[in-house]
């Protein structure tokens, strides 16, 4: 089962319409995870030591610091950032890590 993190710049209604849509997805929210006031690196660790997706509307910082923290942690996995939607500027992005294919 995939698991995600939601940081603390992620609108809450995103986490609410996911869960919404399917009340069974592993959504963990920054309020539950105690996010408040965790620096953008601290969050990355945080989110891959409990194995899960970050998820975060921070277009300026997390992809850079998801991709480099991710290749010097894991450098035998697939990894790094994805934008998933929004436009110039916003958006949603996903950090996250997963085996590599043999």
């Amino acid at each position: 089962m995939i698991r995600f993190l939601g940081d603390a710049c992620l609108a809450e209604y995103i986490v609410a319409g996911c869960l919404r849509r399917e009340p069974t997805i592993d959504f963990q929210t920054a309020l539950a995870a105690g996010l408040k006031g965790k620096t953008d690196p601290e969050v990355l660790t945080l989110a891959a030591e409990a194995g899960r997706i970050l998820v975060t509307q921070d277009v300026r910082t997390m992809p850079r610091l998801g991709d480099r923290r991710f290749r010097q942690r894991f450098p035998s996995r697939v990894n790094g950032c994805a934008k998933i939607a929004g436009g110039l500027g916003s958006g949603v992005i996903c950090c996250g890590t997963r085996p590599s294919w043999p």
